[in-house]
C-alpha cells in the first residue's frame, strides 16, 4: 500500500489544514506554506545559529593554523584531545553521548535499505536530492561556490564530490558503524568539522553578504539533512522502490541520528516523515527560487557530462541522448514545475518526452521492482535474512 503523508496546504499563510499525498507524489508548488511548527519567524532564527562546539575546535585549529586539511580534521582534533586540550575533549565527549531516541537495532534496517537499494539510492540521493531539490536553495550553494568546492564547470571536481558522498553512505551504512569511534559515526563528525572551516573561510574572506545570517547555518544543515530523509525516499518510491512503514520509520530513525551528530538542534531533527516534509515544505516556500540561480550552471553540467559519457562509448551513444536521459530523470524526481530555471536554460521547455528516456525510466522502475522483491518477500532479501536471524536467535535463548 502507497504511504500516506499528512501535508500542509495554501499558498503562502501559515496553515492548519492538510491534505493526504501518496509518498510518490511531488508536493505542487500551491502546497507549500508556513504552519504553526514551521513558522517564517520560527525558521529564520535558525539562520542566525551554528554549531559552537565544532566553531570553537576549528577557532582553536585556525589560531594555530592548523587548518590545512579541512575534509579530515577529526585526527588532530583526537590528538590534541589526549594532550588534555579542553575545547576539543569537550567537542568530543559531547558526540560521543548519545541521545534516548537512539535505537541502533531499529536503525539497521535503515542501513540495509541503503546497501540493498544502493544503485537506485545513488541515483535518488543525485538527481532528486543534490540536484533536483538542492539546487532550489540557492544561498546553500552560494556559500559552498565560495569556498571554491563547488564548480559546476570543473568536471573531476564534481566527481570527486560525489564520490566523497559515496563514501559517505558506505560508511554509514554498516550496522554498528554509527557507534562512537567507529567508521560511520567518525564520517559524520569529520563533515560536522567540514562545515565548521567552511564557516571560518567564508565568514573570513568577506564574501558572505547576508549580515543578519551566518553560513552553514542551522536552518541550512536541516534543509541538507531533509535532502537525505524524505526527499531521498520520495525519490526512491518514484523509482519503484517499495518500503513498508516500519522501513520508513527505520531510515527516517538513521538520519534523525546523523543530524544529531552533525550538531543539527534537536528542535530541528525530525520526529517523523511528516513532519520534516512539513518542515520542507515551509523552507522551499521561504528559500526555493525555482532553479532560477543555479538552472543555467546544471544545463552545462549536463551537457558536459553527457558529451563526456558519449566520447567513452566511442559516439555510439550520442551525447543528445544521454542529456535527454539525465533531464528526463531530473524532471520526474523534482518536479517541472520546481525546475523554472533549468527549462530558461533549454530554451524554455524541458524535452523529456522521448520514447528512450521513457524506456530507461521503466527499466529503472522494473529494476527497483525486482530489487524490493527479492528484499521484502523473498528469504535471501535483507528482511527475510533478519527474520531467520531472529527466529533461530529465539530459538536458541
Amino acid at each position: 500500500k502507497a504511504l500516506r503523508l499528512s501535508m500542509t496546504s495554501g499558498a503562502s499563510a501559515t496553515s492548519e489544514n492538510t491534505a493526504s499525498f501518496p509518498l510518490r507524489s511531488i508536493p505542487p508548488q500551491s502546497s507549500l506554506a508556513y504552519t504553526e511548527r514551521f513558522s517564517r519567524e520560527f525558521l529564520q532564527r535558525w539562520r542566525t545559529r551554528a554549531d559552537p562546539l565544532a566553531d570553537n575546535v576549528v577557532r582553536e585549529l585556525a589560531r594555530h593554523n592548523e587548518l590545512e586539511h579541512i575534509h579530515d580534521l577529526l585526527q588532530l582534533v583526537r590528538d590534541k584531545s589526549h594532550h588534555g586540550e579542553s575545547v576539543f575533549k569537550t567537542f568530543l565527549d559531547s558526540a560521543s553521548a548519545m541521545p534516548l531516541w537512539a535505537n541502533f537495532e531499529q536503525m539497521e534496517r535503515g542501513q540495509h535499505i541503503l546497501i540493498t537499494y544502493d544503485p537506485i539510492v545513488r541515483l535518488s540521493l543525485s538527481f532528486g536530492s543534490l540536484l533536483g531539490v538542492g539546487g532550489q536553495f540557492p544561498k546553500m550553494a552560494d556559500v559552498v561556490r565560495s569556498t571554491g568546492l563547488l564548480d559546476f564547470e570543473d568536471y573531476e571536481m564534481s566527481q570527486q564530490r560525489l564520490a566523497r558522498t559515496g563514501f559517505f553512505i558506505v560508511g554509514l551504512a554498516t550496522p554498528g558503524a554509527l557507534s562512537p569511534g567507529r567508521e560511520g559515526h567518525d564520517g559524520i563528525l569529520r563533515i560536522r568539522l567540514l562545515h565548521g572551516a567552511v564557516r571560518h573561510f567564508v565568514l573570513r574572506s568577506g564574501k558572505y553578504q547576508e549580515a543578519a545570517e551566518v553560513p552553514v547555518n542551522q536552518h541550512d544543515l536541516a534543509i541538507t539533512l531533509s535532502l537525505f530523509g524524505y526527499v531521498a525516499l520520495r525519490s526512491l518510491r518514484r523509482l519503484g522502490v517499495r518500503l513498508s512503514r516500519s522501513d520508513v520509520a527505520s531510515y527516517m530513525l538513521l538520519w534523525r541520528f546523523v543530524g544529531y551528530v552533525l550538531g543539527i538542534s534537536e528542535d530541528l531533527l525530525p520526529e517523523s516523515l511528516q513532519v520534516q516534509q512539513e518542515f520542507m515544505l515551509a523552507s522551499t516556500l521561504m528559500m526555493g527560487d525555482r532553479h532560477t540561480s543555479s538552472g543555467a550552471d546544471l544545463r552545462y553540467s549536463f551537457l558536459n557530462t553527457a558529451e563526456r559519457l558519449s566520447t567513452k562509448t566511442l559516439g555510439i551513444i550520442p551525447a543528445g541522448v544521454l542529456d535527454n536521459l539525465m533531464l528526463h530523470l531530473l524532471v520526474h524526481l523534482a518536479g517541472e514545475e520546481y525546475l523554472e530555471g533549468v527549462a530558461a536554460a533549454t530554451g524554455g521547455a524541458l524535452p523529456t518526452r522521448w520514447r528512450s528516456s521513457a524506456w530507461f525510466l521503466s527499466s529503472i522502475r522494473g529494476w527497483a521492482w525486482l530489487l524490493s522483491l527479492i528484499d521484502q518477500k523473498l528469504l535471501l532479501g535483507s528482511k527475510g535474512c533478519d527474520q531467520r536471524c531472529t527466529y533461530f536467535a529465539a530459538l536458541l535463548s
